[in-house]
């Protein structure tokens, strides 16, 4: 394959997955006979999900001037039209912390309560701040499955906060026990 066709079919891929219109996620086929479980759509490759965050603006705005701290903070969660009122989330990353736009962790199981999603307590959402493709995480993960090293399974997620648009995200399964 010419390598100028390659890199630039690489680059259109998020290209395409960030210009769709907000409100209107793209529907997912299942790929066999049997429909997908909650879990795999949440992680499913081809996926653009739309999630809203709902949470106090102070809280929102001491996340983001703090985000070297791992504090936690309640919030509401919409996902593809699915309404998970109890959530926490908090800033996570390594050298990825930014306070314009914070890669976070979200928590499904705030306050004991189990996950609206089985087998998911929780995700993380990268912020591609130094990724200008937004698929070196997505690529790597990919090829570690293929050559049969676990991973965690990637998505995509436009990221809406209290109504403003936050960017596009890499959406991850949380490397814990259920992993």
């Amino acid at each position: 394959m010419n390598r100028r066709l390659f890199c630039s079919n690489l680059i259109a891929g998020p290209v395409a997955l960030a210009s769709v219109t907000p409100g209107h996620s793209q529907k997912l086929r299942p790929t066999s006979s049997q429909t997908r479980k909650p879990h795999q759509l949440l992680f499913a490759a081809e996926a653009l999900h739309d999630l809203h965050i709902s949470m106090d603006r102070g809280d929102w705005s001491r996340l983001c001037a703090n985000v070297l701290a791992n504090d936690y903070y309640p919030a509401a969660l919409s996902m593809n039209g699915t309404a998970l009122p109890e959530i926490r989330v908090r800033a996570r990353g390594r050298s990825s912390r930014n306070a314009r736009k914070p890669g976070l962790r979200v928590d499904l199981e705030a306050g004991g309560k189990k996950s609206a999603i089985p087998a998911v307590a929780g995700f993380v959402l990268n912020n591609l701040v130094s990724d200008a493709t937004l698929l070196h995480d997505w690529l790597a993960m990919k090829v570690f499955r293929k050559a049969g090293i676990s991973a965690p399974r990637r998505s995509f997620a436009r990221l809406f906060v209290n109504n403003e648009y936050g960017g596009v995200y890499s959406l991850g399964e949380e490397i814990g026990g259920s992993f």
